[in-house]
């Protein structure tokens, strides 16, 4: 079957017309999109985020910005650059007159860390690092809270930034944990919390022990740290006073009085009861003598020979 002549014109019109576009394509100026080591990149056409084609190329006009990585020093070239020209070619901008001029890309300085990130002032904990050792360009090494404390939002982070450890986030939020309060501590009397951390103490009477912990009794008796006026009796945590014979504690529980041993019964006494400083003495009316116990009176002897009585001869 013969084509018509109408339909073999309209096929040799669409294939001019897909030739042309072709070769007009195909002149169209684009960059190549070839990442520069070390950078990161953000390209925008008419203000709009876009992409690389699938043949890895960006059209006329698109503008690119680079950054080094974390971590990497920019050392040279422009950050920003423009697809211009025929064929397309990144050009960066001069600021003089506006004028675009052919120009390398930016470049970046990614030396690595050699030694660690050390310490962080203040802080007892270890830092968790992201990688290393060894300690890329851009290793960030996190510090959380101490032993203590809580942690809350923020960071506390170290960069190791071309060889050099830089403190790069420092707004962590840590809270003191109230150990006391919170019955963790190992105390065994007095718990006083600080900051980060407490300390033991003991009740009065008692001493802390070399553990920092339990707590011995005090022998305040022994260690003459007593207050007592004669008789010092150590108890668990304390001590009490007393005193000797005749004498009596006083309200205060330090200090002692005499007792007048006479006004009670006479002291004992069978005549007369003399109170002396602590004790007293007893003493007999004329024609009588202090008997051995100190108390009683037996009459003076007379000095004269006992009437005999005779008794029956047997």
């Amino acid at each position: 079957m013969k084509s018509s002549p109408r339909l073999l014109i309209l096929s040799l019109v669409l294939l001019t017309a897909v030739t042309v576009l072709a070769k007009k394509r195909k002149k169209d100026p684009t960059c190549d999109a070839k990442n520069i080591p070390n950078t990161s990149r953000v390209c925008r056409l008419n203000g709009v985020i876009v992409t690389p084609s699938v043949r890895g190329e960006f059209i006329k006009l698109t503008e690119c910005t680079w950054n080094c990585n974390l971590g990497c020093k920019w050392v040279g070239g422009p950050k920003k650059r423009t697809c211009k020209g025929r064929p397309g070619e990144w050009k960066k901008q001069q600021r003089s007159n506006g004028q675009y001029q052919k120009s390398k890309g930016i470049q970046c300085a990614c030396r690595s860390c050699t030694g660690g990130p050390g310490d962080w002032p203040g802080v007892g904990a270890s830092a968790d690092c992201t990688s290393g050792p060894p300690y890329g360009a851009g290793t960030l090494c996190n510090y959380p809270c101490g032993p203590g404390y809580t942690t809350g939002s923020g960071n506390r982070q170290r960069l190791c930034f071309n060889s050099i450890w830089r403190d790069h986030v420092s707004d962590l939020v840590c809270t003191d944990i109230d150990e006391c309060a919170a019955d963790i501590d190992n105390c065994a009397q007095v718990c006083t919390n600080t900051d980060g951390s407490y300390t033991c103490g003991c009740n009065p009477g008692y001493v802390l022990n070399a553990d920092g912990v339990s707590c011995d009794d005090v022998d305040e008796c022994a260690a003459d740290t007593d207050n007592c006026e004669q008789t010092c009796t150590n108890t668990v945590g304390s001590f009490t006073c007393g005193c000797n014979d005749g004498y009596v504690l006083n309200a205060d529980g330090f200090s002692c009085d005499d007792v007048d041993e006479c006004l009670d019964n006479n002291g004992g006494c069978a005549h007369d009861c003399d109170n002396t400083v602590g004790s007293f003495t007893c003493s007999c009316l004329a024609g009588f003598i202090l008997a051995d116990d100190g108390l009683n009176c037996d009459p003076e002897p007379t000095g004269e020979m006992p009437t005999v009585m005779p008794t029956d001869s047997p």
